[in-house]
């Protein structure tokens, strides 16, 4: 496969530059060894209780407005535990999905400009 560089701008002045082969490698790499690292977690997102959502003032707080599998905030420290975590969502998504890795980057560079 030939290989492609993408170059996103995600906030101006922020270029990030991410190579097909490096960013899948990595994302598998990562994944594999965070998978064997730590058991599964239960997968399940709570709903919030009624209760919560009733009052004007919380509207917006409790639906999420954007998710995020990228490399925003790499780097910083107080933020590594998410980047493990994200790696490893990113790698059980694609192994459950029984689909190529690639399969899912085509996707991405399809839209991205969407962003």
């Amino acid at each position: 496969m030939a290989e492609r560089e993408l170059s996103i701008s995600t906030v101006p002045d922020v270029p990030v530059e991410i190579k097909d082969d490096e960013w899948i490698i990595s994302i598998m790499a990562n994944g594999r060894s965070e998978h064997s690292a730590i058991p599964p977690a239960s997968k399940q997102i709570q709903k919030v209780i009624p209760e919560l959502r009733k009052h004007e003032q919380n509207k917006g707080f409790y639906d999420p407005q954007m998710v995020s599998i990228g490399p925003y905030h790499h780097g910083k420290p107080e933020l590594e535990e998410v980047e493990r975590l994200k790696t490893r969502m990113a790698f059980e998504f694609i192994n459950e999905s029984e689909r190529e890795a690639h399969e899912f980057y085509n996707k991405i560079l399809e839209v991205v400009s969407d962003a």
